[in-house]
């Protein structure tokens, strides 16, 4: 509001029975919300209700904070959890649209994939899930709906190129398997003998064109989903990705026109895996999804993101917001750690995003994002290094508290936002809260004020790193660090990107800055600046000021090398290597 006041309206429940409204009112009145359920639903049943909520930020006009807030809620009143799941604290491979393996043309892709996983292995960053998808994952793409499956590739479907049964290939791969179907083709076996009841896709409907599809009937979902995962999870899968989300709904008479066909499938699926601890990330899926995974603890991540084939899949600023706020994880697409030669993926335009100085970013956002990273590069095309700055020593993600979103002003549109693009996250290690900003494709510097972190800064004094600028033990602080206060103005300045060559990719170059506050006796853990997140509570367990200098409990695998940056009293950089004990966890005091 023009107070600065931020307020959040949404449905409390019936999820996907609800609309917000064609921007007007039932007599034609302007209105930014008009809630109620959709004008396709034919019936409403009688006793049918439905709540709504609206909260109003306590923060002013910190759009984070208010729609936080509102997520805290929703998320209380629901009683929502998750599962633990395996692709949101390992890296993984994956073969989604744009990996180099997606349309695996080898005379033996299972032996290609398994020495993939050998170099990952070998190069220390052991891969902790395959999501096995693409040609030849099933049978059936090409025949109606884009990658619909006509024969999982559990139940027989794999292509000639992968000779090896999935529970092999996972075997031989080291990781278990993330398996895929969006939908089923017409005609395919699954209901063909009348076991299960379906509902087909209607053509006719707007957007679905090209759209021809079956699902199980949402009375039989459950019953459907339990025998079609223990087939799958005797085979390896641990994680399960439906695709196109919005068509399943969109484009299907039966769930657009009642109060609850949508959800009842919706529900058979996820119960389905929450059986099994099976989790599920739902692709290109809408707010009312999200809203609905509230009481599935299966559901624990979205795809915000476009594909990584078409270039722009870094854009996941503000689509992060909702998902983060609602308890689940956003998800980036796939990425490469180089530019593959500059191979071409069938389908995938060149874009300047897939050019080398874009390839720190991409890691950068997934990480950030607190969802999947999953690369997928060709054997021999992996940057490791730079992949390390994400990882633990077994490929453990060492992401953030919570999901990096875009800064207030954008998130506004206020004449103050930046001309470009900034993400912000947080690590809260047992109350010490250190914040990283992710700047990219900025076209000017830009001044960041205390009003654009969340949570508010403390009365802390900050010390501000950037990613590539080392500090070398012996130094003075001031050869890598600067100093700031929440009072500064502004706070920290993120810089202008590079604008040289924007057509390889020059403006995709991040840069990382992070504020780590010093202890009221003037010491500091800057954490391992030799990863992204440097005070990853996935590494710091716990960080508190003691005596005159700080205690901290670290995470990691026997015998791993944790290098922690330490800044004295006397403002002078001392760099001490922790080594984890065989328990992984212990204690060290600094400097």
């Amino acid at each position: 509001f023009d107070d600065g006041t931020v307020a959040v309206a949404s449905p409390l429940d019936q999820f996907k029975a609800s609309s917000a409204g064609s921007g007007a009112t039932w007599d034609g009145r302007p209105a930014v919300w008009a809630p109620g359920p959709p004008a396709t639903i034919d019936v409403i049943p009688a006793n049918f209700s439905q709540s709504l909520v609206v909260t109003v930020g306590s923060r002013g006009g910190s759009v984070v904070a208010a729609v936080a807030e509102w997520g805290e809620l929703l998320q209380t009143y629901h009683d929502a959890a998750n599962l633990d799941d395996v692709t949101l604290t390992k890296v993984g491979y994956q073969t989604d649209n744009g990996a180099m393996y997606c349309f695996c043309d080898d005379a033996n892709c299972s032996d290609t994939l398994i020495r993939k996983g050998a170099e990952a292995r070998t190069q220390g960053a052991p891969m902790g899930y395959l999501s096995f998808q693409g040609a030849g994952a099933s049978d059936g793409r090409g025949q109606a709906a884009p990658w619909c499956v006509s024969t999982w590739g559990v139940d027989g479907g794999l292509g000639p190129e992968y000779p090896l049964p999935i529970s092999e290939l996972a075997d031989a791969f080291g990781a278990p398997v993330q398996l895929y179907a969006p939908y089923f083709c017409p005609n395919s076996s699954y209901f063909a003998n009348g076991t299960y009841a379906k509902v087909s896709s209607n053509v006719s409907r707007e957007g679905c064109g090209d759209y021809a599809f079956d699902d199980v009937a949402p009375s039989q979902s459950r019953d459907f989903y339990d025998a079609f995962f223990d087939r799958g999870v005797a085979q390896g899968m641990v994680s399960f990705e439906p695709d196109f989300m919005n068509q399943n709904y969109n484009c299907v008479d039966d769930f657009v026109e009642t109060v609850d066909a949508a959800t009842t499938w919706q529900r058979g699926m996820a119960d389905a895996a929450a059986a099994r601890n099976v989790t599920i990330q739902w692709c290109y899926a809408t707010p009312t999804d999200a809203l609905a995974a509230l009481r599935m603890p299966a559901v624990t991540n979205f795809r915000v993101s476009f594909d990584f084939c078409y270039g722009n899949s870094w854009d996941v600023g503000a689509s992060s917001l909702l998902i983060w706020a609602l308890g689940k994880q956003p998800s980036k697409d796939t990425l490469w750690t180089t530019p593959n030669n500059r191979t071409a993926i069938p389908g995938c335009d060149w874009t300047p995003d897939h050019e080398a100085p874009a390839a720190a970013l991409h890691v950068a956002v997934a990480l950030l994002s607190g969802g999947p990273v999953g690369v997928s590069d060709a054997i021999g095309f992996t940057n490791y290094t730079l992949l390390k700055e994400a990882i633990a020593a077994d490929g453990t993600l060492l992401a953030a508290s919570r999901s990096g979103v875009s800064v207030d002003s954008a998130l506004a549109q206020r004449p103050s936002r930046p001309d470009g693009q900034i993400f912000a996250t947080h690590c809260d290690v047992g109350g010490v809260v250190a914040h990283s900003l992710l700047g990219f494709k900025l076209n000017t510097p830009f001044s960041v004020n205390a009003s654009e972190f969340y949570p508010p800064l403390s009365n802390a004094t900050y010390a501000v790193t950037t990613r590539g600028r080392p500090c070398v033990d012996g130094a003075a602080a001031a050869t890598c660090v600067r100093f700031t206060t929440a009072d500064a103005m502004p706070v920290v300045v993120v810089p202008a990107s590079d604008q040289s060559n924007v057509t390889g990719g020059s403006d995709f170059a991040p840069s990382l800055t992070t504020l780590s506050p010093l202890c009221s006796n003037g010491v500091a853990l800057l954490g391992d600046l030799t990863k992204m997140v440097p005070l990853s509570p996935r590494r710091f367990l716990n960080v508190f000021c003691a005596g005159g200098g700080v205690n901290a409990t670290i995470m990691g695998s026997a015998g791993e090398r944790v290098p922690l940056t330490y800044l004295t009293v006397a403002g002078v950089v001392r760099v001490v290597d922790f080594v984890v004990p065989v328990s992984g966890i212990g204690t060290v005091f600094g400097p």
